[in-house]
């Protein structure tokens, strides 16, 4: 306490006074000469305007005092006493200054220390709150004046410096090692106290029980804990949460230590009394657990307890199991393609098969497996082609232990089976005729059916194997699509072609049966065909060797349509046209019964009987009447008064048969008028009218038709007339005998022009085969149309003896015969009676022509052509055909 000083006031402003001298003194820590008086409810007080370095006065400014956080530090130099406010410290509080404190010496800032196992965690402190319990503590009690720390118990821990009321227990599961001596010092950190226990471990930072099999010995930090130890091969524990290897005391399903087991201790011991080698209990020394063999088992627990008696129990049956380390009596099964007969394991018999592994006893009579293994069907076969799954069975052994063992053979098909009943089975058969199977061992079991080589396709053996077996019946054609089709009518295929049908050469025909279509030889010949032969006389007719032809060569023979006045019945290989009987014909080429010859054919008439045309008639044909008489022919001529008068011929044929009205002539024709109207000039010295050949001369003919009667008898020879009508003269020529000589040069022959019959255009036809010829084969029509009229291209001619050739410029015997016409070839060149005749055609002036002989059928050639002469009228006679006598007339 300072020494009183007294104080003299020098003024007031204000409310204040300021105080003369250092009354400051009288305010601790007050700046000297920064006080001054202050009325304060009535009462002057002194006050302090500003404390020194480090204090704060209070409101009321009365008292200079240290701020909270400080304390009032009181320190003696030589100077005196130096007061100052310095940070409280760690441990300790100060609230600072204040005029209410209790003790006048916290009035200007005390210090309070925080208690034992506190502290703060800065040096200036302010109050109690601001004192924590140090790491390993919490606060046990706390008051505004002072805090009481306790020590945390185990499994707990504090960081420290903070105001927990309670430790912190380690997390769940967590948990401190009661053995490891930790006083709170240690109980600062979760690391330090909160270990994982044994039999435990972490995951995902929660703490898990060891799995059953695993273990863990010791109290361990969270990042050594991260597993659990698993228990040797074969044995597990009988908890979860094992602390030691020496739980791992229960043998798992399956496992056994057979021979393993250490001689002269227990099969597995317990938890006591274990003998350690090495670090490991004596039972592993000997080697680990091994699994069960095959075919036993094992549901685990303790093991045997002696090392003869085995831990794996034997399979019952004979059975085995599919894996090692079996656990259970239910893996004790037959594998896929055995079954048991209660004693022994076997394969399944032969056509059957077993799938999958099951515990399979046969339990029929014979105990052969039949009623457990299954059947492949009637007729199917089972190979054993599987892998035999029988864990001790040699290597490369097989079963059959699916349907897929089941098989048929090459050209067999799969059928259900229905005579099972309420099952779905199948059965084998052989393929019969005109189906086809598998072409090859076919394994599995499922309907398979032969198929049917198709419509009209056949085989020639069971068991066929594919579809090239299959071929066409014969009469049957293959165009593709597994079908063939009946060939139609004249059309055949071979057995077994497998083409389209082939068509029957033209002419020929198949019956409408395809059973009869099956070679060329069933193409038979056609109804209105034959077999021809071309090039051959007849070649319709049977070619030579016929019969021994084979029907095959028989077949290919051509064929034509019958001809007209023919008919083909067909029907056979050889068949031939047969001619109509003699006369008779058909209405049209190809005819196919004799029925069909329905008519008579030119140059016959009277059907049904048809006979050769009489002379004098014809029938052109395709007739059922009788023959056609030849028409009459009126020629014109002015008669001896000056007037036209008429006269009249009946017609006449050379031949009988005559097939046409052209084969018609006059029986006596005018000389045509373009020739003129006699024949000679002199009568009396031309040789044809002198009786020396035969003519002969009669007077007093009253008329033409007289003088044709004069030459009426063709037993006369007579074969033209020449009449005057003035002096009624009939004039008759014929060759007469024989005259002069040089027969060695040949007969001359006087040949006619013959006008056609009636008004018949001049078409000529061939005469009928085997008709009486009256003119030479060289004069009968040829088929062309003669264009000189008056002629119907016939000839008449008289053949001599008397008149000769003798020479190149003469006839002998020509006499007085007019000159030879222009055109006449009397030269000596060789001429046929042929080429004569169509010279004679050529003109209309030509009556005829004499053509003589030559050793080699030629010869000369001398037209005759008359003259005209007033009064007279000239006609040949035709001899009559049907008169006795005729070949005196010397007509060939």
């Amino acid at each position: 306490m300072a020494a009183l000083v007294l104080l003299a006031f020098v003024g007031v402003a204000s409310g204040r006074t300021l105080l003369q001298g250092d009354l400051c003194a009288d305010i601790p820590a007050c700046e000297a000469g920064r006080c001054a008086l202050k009325s304060i409810s009535g009462d002057s007080k002194l006050i302090c305007t500003k404390c020194i370095t480090g204090y704060k006065y209070t409101a009321d400014r009365l008292q200079c005092v240290c701020p909270p956080g400080t304390a009032e530090l009181n320190t003696t130099t030589a100077d005196g006493f130096v007061l100052s406010c310095e940070p409280c410290g760690k441990g300790s509080w100060c609230p600072g200054g204040s005029r209410s404190a209790a003790a006048a010496s916290d009035a200007r800032g005390p210090r309070n220390a925080c208690g034992a196992n506190t502290d703060t965690k800065s040096a200036r402190a302010r109050s109690a709150t601001a004192c924590f319990a140090v790491a390993g503590y919490f606060l046990s009690d706390a008051s505004a004046t002072g805090v009481t720390a306790a020590q945390c118990g185990s499994s707990t821990y504090t960081t420290g410096l903070n105001r927990q009321r309670a430790c912190t227990p380690c997390p769940s599961g967590f948990a401190e090692d009661g053995t490891d001596g930790l006083t709170a010092a240690g109980r600062t950190t979760s690391a330090a106290v909160c270990k994982v226990p044994p039999g435990k471990f972490v995951s995902t930072n929660e703490v898990r029980d060891c799995a059953e099999g695993t273990y863990r010995a010791n109290y361990t930090a969270a990042s050594a804990a991260a597993a659990c130890k698993a228990c040797p091969r074969g044995v597990t524990t009988w908890r979860k949460a094992a602390t030691s290897i020496e739980e791992c005391t229960k043998l798992l399903p399956g496992f056994t230590f057979g021979s393993n087991k250490a001689a002269g201790t227990k099969a597995y011991p317990g938890l006591e009394g274990v003998s350690a080698q090495n670090g490991q209990p004596l039972y592993y020394a000997a080697g680990d657990a091994t699994q069960c063999p095959y075919g036993t088992y094992f549901t685990g627990g303790a093991i045997a307890t002696t090392t003869a008696s085995p831990d794996c129990t034997p399979c019952p049956s004979g059975f085995t199991t599919q894996r090692l380390g079996a656990t259970s009596s239910v893996e004790c099964m037959a594998p896929p393609g055995y079954f048991s007969n209660n004693v022994a394991l076997a394969k399944c018999p032969s056509g059957t098969f077993r799938e999958d592994w099951a515990p399979a006893v046969s339990t029929n009579a014979a105990k052969d497996g039949a009623d457990v293994c299954t059947a492949c069907g009637a007729g199917i076969a089972a190979e054993l082609r599987e892998v035999d799954e029988h864990p001790t069975a040699a290597a490369g052994s097989k079963v059959a232990s699916s349907a897929e063992c089941c098989y048929i053979t090459a050209g067999q098909g799969m059928l259900p089976d229905l005579s099972v009943p309420n099952k779905l089975a199948f059965k084998a058969v052989d393929c019969p005729l005109n189906f086809f199977g598998v072409n090859a061992t076919h394994y599995g079991l499922a309907s398979l059916p032969c198929t049917p080589c198709g419509r009209n396709l056949v085989t020639n053996t069971t068991k066929s194997t594919s579809r090239a077996a299959c071929y066409n019946m014969a009469g049957y054609g293959y165009t593709g699509g597994g079908v063939a089709s009946p060939c139609p009518v004249g059309s055949y295929s071979p057995t077994g072609a497998m083409r389209d049908c082939v068509a029957c050469p033209t002419g020929r025909t198949t019956l409408d049966n395809s059973t009869a279509q099956g070679t060329i030889a069933d193409c038979v010949v056609e109804p209105g065909y034959g077999i021809y032969t071309a090039g051959a006389t007849d070649p319709f007719a049977a070619p030579a060797g016929l019969a021994g032809l084979t029907a095959e060569a028989k077949a290919s023979l051509a064929v034509a349509e019958c001809i007209k006045g023919a008919y083909g019945v067909g029907g056979a290989v050889d068949s031939l046209c047969t001619k109509c009987t003699t006369g008779a014909t058909t209405n049209t080429i190809g005819a196919t019964a004799p029925g069909d010859c329905s008519a008579c054919t030119n140059g016959y008439g009277g059907f049904p009987i048809c006979t050769a045309c009489p002379y004098s008639t014809y029938s052109v044909g395709d007739s059922t009447g009788a023959c056609t008489a030849c028409a009459s022919t009126s020629f014109s001529y002015v008669d001896g008064t000056g007037a036209v008068a008429q006269v009249s011929s009946d017609g006449i044929t050379f031949y009988r048969g005559a097939a046409s009205p052209a084969m018609c002539v006059p029986r006596r024709a005018l000389l045509s008028p373009d020739a003129g109207t006699i024949y000679s000039a002199n009568t009396k010295t031309d040789p044809i009218f002198t009786s020396t050949y035969g003519g002969l001369t009669t007077t007093g003919v009253a008329s033409l038709a007289d003088c044709y009667a004069t030459c009426a008898n063709p037993n006369t020879g007579c074969c033209m007339v020449q009449y005057n009508q003035a002096t009624k003269t009939c004039y008759r020529a014929a060759p007469g005998a024989p005259v002069g000589t040089g027969t060695a040069d040949g007969v001359l022959t006087v040949s006619f022009k013959l006008p056609p019959a009636g008004n018949v255009a001049a078409r000529l036809a061939p005469a009928p085969s085997g008709a009486r010829r009256l003119l030479a084969a060289s004069a009968e029509p040829s088929g062309i149309v003669r264009a000189q009229m008056a002629s119907s291209g016939l000839y008449a001619r008289c053949a001599t003896t008397a008149w000769t050739f003798s020479g190149a410029a003469k006839i002998t015997g020509t006499g007085a015969f007019l000159p030879a016409m222009p055109g006449s070839k009397l030269d000596g060149t060789d001429y046929s009676w042929a080429a004569c005749r169509d010279l004679c055609e050529q003109q209309a002036a030509c009556w005829g022509f004499l053509w003589a002989a030559k050793a080699g059928a030629q010869g000369a050639c001398y037209l005759r052509g008359g003259i005209d002469a007033p009064g007279y009228v000239s006609a040949f006679v035709n001899p009559d055909p049907d008169t006795v006598g005729l070949a005196a007339f010397n007509w060939s």
